[in-house]
């Protein structure tokens, strides 16, 4: 319980000092590589089949606030379209069969960091580092089945991932790297931290 109480009093002094200072809008999109480490074998007409997944480009865009001087903190919503291909081999004739699944995604990124300076002047060129947590709600996923040798995997409605990387303010623009890793499965049939995605976006900021 006493250490409940600090984080909720660390949080609340924090959250004080970045709601008291500079704030801006941001605005971005950018692209992302969704991976699943999921090797799996299944017996399909008395013949063993392997199963695994490739990551394929995606893309996002999505506004942000942004509050803070020092320290800061950034909630945004964001859609994302996450995209992976299925690939499920025939162990008795070498044949391989492709499927895609690409998942449309509405993202809650809650992002807390500290600004290093790089530069006197931090409104011409400066530089974030941050962590945090992004919440995914999947409200549409779409299956491309081009065999019928599988089913269609089944993906997790809720994914809750950890978040970090860096961004580089330049001027009113800025370019951000990120990766996630999976907190909750992407799919319910394997563990986590199974599932990870790398993401760069691209955007612009208007101080407020």
């Amino acid at each position: 319980m006493l250490n409940r109480i600090k984080l909720i009093i660390l949080y609340l002094i924090i959250s004080t000092q970045c709601f008291s200072q500079e704030k801006d809008i941001r605005v971005y999109a950018g692209w992302n590589i969704l991976q699943i480490y999921n090797n799996s074998e299944e017996l399909i007409n008395g013949v063993i089949h392997k199963t695994t997944y490739s990551g394929r480009p995606g893309f996002q865009f999505g506004t942000a606030v942004s509050f803070g001087n020092k320290l800061f903190i950034q909630p945004a919503i964001q859609y994302i379209l996450l995209s992976t291909k299925t690939i499920t081999e025939n162990t008795a004739n070498s044949t391989i069969y492709i499927d895609e699944t690409k998942l449309n995604i509405v993202s809650i990124p809650i992002k807390m960091g500290i600004k290093i300076p790089i530069s006197k002047n931090e409104d011409i060129f400066g530089l974030r580092v941050f962590c945090g947590l992004n919440s995914q709600y999947a409200v549409y996923i779409n299956h491309f089945k081009k065999s019928n040798i599988i089913n269609a995997p089944t993906y997790s409605s809720f994914i809750l991932n950890a978040d970090t990387g860096l961004t580089l303010d330049i001027f009113f623009l800025f370019i951000e790297f990120g990766y996630q890793m999976g907190l909750t499965p992407i799919q319910p049939s394997i563990s986590t931290g199974s599932n990870s995605n790398f993401y760069t976006n691209f955007g612009f900021k208007l101080n407020i």
